[in-house]
């Protein structure tokens, strides 16, 4: 039930949590009610915990609810404002959460360096088919055949990235 999801969420006091996971429950509580299309309450949430989570994760997330509000135009600029906040603090899964934001919005010139640096960074949890995709999108052919290369040096040269990579 995603009411009693929010509920649970919206219960955590972000201000009591290590920095590092402020932003993953932020999150968590905006797009829990983005989905419930309660795009003031994810507003006012954010604002009310503005000062317990990170500059560039606050942006991020107003990207996000403008995006579902269909503010295109203010997402995208709140988008890229988000990536220029990005620090070498940052943490991945918010580099993430931008990348794939960028590609909602159909920026994927933003999104190929995040989805490349999470690539490089070798980070277990990163689904590289998310750069495979945006490097395609772009026609980056030559990304596109280094980073099949190094998934087969890593051993995870599954059959989705063989069929991809045939493509």
């Amino acid at each position: 039930d995603t009411q009693l999801a929010l509920s649970l969420l919206t219960s955590i006091d972000v201000s009591l949590l290590r920095p590092e996971f402020r932003p993953t429950v932020a999150t968590a509580v905006v797009n829990t009610m983005v989905r419930m299309q309660k795009t003031k309450d994810a507003e006012e949430y954010l604002a009310t915990n503005a000062q317990h989570v990170r500059k560039e994760a606050l942006t991020a997330l107003r990207a996000h609810i403008a995006a579902a509000e269909g503010n295109k135009a203010q997402a995208e600029a709140l988008a890229i404002q988000a990536k220029e906040e990005l620090t070498e603090n940052s943490g991945a899964e918010m580099k993430e959460f931008l990348a794939r934001l960028f590609m909602k919005l159909e920026m994927f010139a933003e999104a190929l360096p995040l989805f490349k640096q999470l690539f490089d960074a070798n980070i277990g949890s990163f689904d590289s088919g998310q750069l495979l995709d945006c490097a395609a999108r772009l026609h980056r052919d030559g990304i596109v055949i280094e980073t099949c290369a190094e998934l087969e040096r890593r051993g995870q040269y599954s059959w989705e990235v063989v069929s991809f990579e045939v493509q």
